[in-house]
């Protein structure tokens, strides 16, 4: 005859299982998300590099705020209509990490660091900003970028100041935080 411990030994073992297998689902779908978002995020860096209006019509929420380094602010009309023009044109996007990607039901948050190679009318630009890009899962189940925000990322303090120093001495430039023709401080788009 067997003990009622010994019967609830193959009970116990089965719900330790389920139990196991339980907390490992949710780290699937996580993962899942997180990449997703990613991807999301690098498909729409290559459509804006290749000029790809058509991807990036159906990438760009219809509500977008993309805020640029200057603080221009464009919606999703105007946003395609700059690189249609040519008035704006991304040359290349060299992506150099994402920091964090949190989603909550159905929004997602992507931040990163990246190089932006701009073109602006006339000028070529160089930008490496520090990126927080948010999405909204559409009806389609697709991630859609509904705002951008970038902020140039400065120069180190010490090559700040070594390059101040003589400048200063000379009588030469101006300050760069306050010069309001430098674009490096975020006088261009990004």
């Amino acid at each position: 005859m067997t003990t009622p411990r010994a019967a609830l030994r193959p009970v116990l073992v089965l719900l330790a299982f389920f139990a196991l297998c339980a907390s490992l689902l949710p780290a699937a779908p996580a993962e899942a998300t997180q990449r997703s978002l990613k991807e999301a995020e690098a498909r729409r860096f290559r459509a804006m590099v290749t000029n790809d209006l058509e991807a990036l019509k159906l990438i760009l929420d219809d509500e977008l705020v993309y805020t640029h380094t200057n603080g221009r602010i464009d919606d999703k009309e105007s946003f395609l209509a700059n690189l249609e023009s040519g008035a704006v044109r991304y040359r290349k996007i060299e992506l150099r990490g994402m920091d964090s990607v949190f989603w909550a039901g159905e929004a997602g948050m992507v931040t990163g660091k990246a190089i932006l190679h701009v073109e602006a009318g006339e000028r070529q630009l160089t930008l490496p900003v520090r990126f927080t890009s948010v999405y909204r899962l559409g009806e389609d189940r697709a991630w859609h970028l509904l705002g951008w925000q970038s902020t140039v990322i400065p120069e180190a303090p010490a090559q700040k100041m070594e390059q101040e120093e003589p400048a200063a001495e000379e009588g030469g430039a101006g300050d760069p935080d306050t010069d309001t023709d430098n674009t490096a401080a975020g006088g261009e788009r990004g």
